[in-house]
């Protein structure tokens, strides 16, 4: 944050983007230290800290804080788990 970052800066979507209801849809960096996890990735970890730091960073810069994803999408289990 010292140095600029962007705490909504939003990634490039995916294949799961793309089209349906996700068409456009992009997610920020608390959305994957939440430990996002889309449709054909099993990879994603979530690392409580840094979405709790993350969140308090946007807290104390009037940023909005979006509600967890949902969709085709979704959480590791350990925050919000898979629905």
């Amino acid at each position: 944050m010292d140095h600029g970052a962007n705490l909504t800066a939003h990634d490039g979507g995916s294949r799961d983007s793309v089209n349906g209801a996700l068409l456009g849809k992009t997610w920020i960096p608390l959305d994957w230290a939440r430990g996002l996890v889309r449709v054909g990735v099993q990879s994603a970890i979530a690392h409580p800290e840094a979405a709790a730091l993350l969140a308090k960073l946007m807290t104390e810069r009037n940023i909005p804080i979006p509600p967890p994803p949902t969709s085709s999408i979704c959480l590791t289990k350990g925050l919000n788990g898979c629905q």
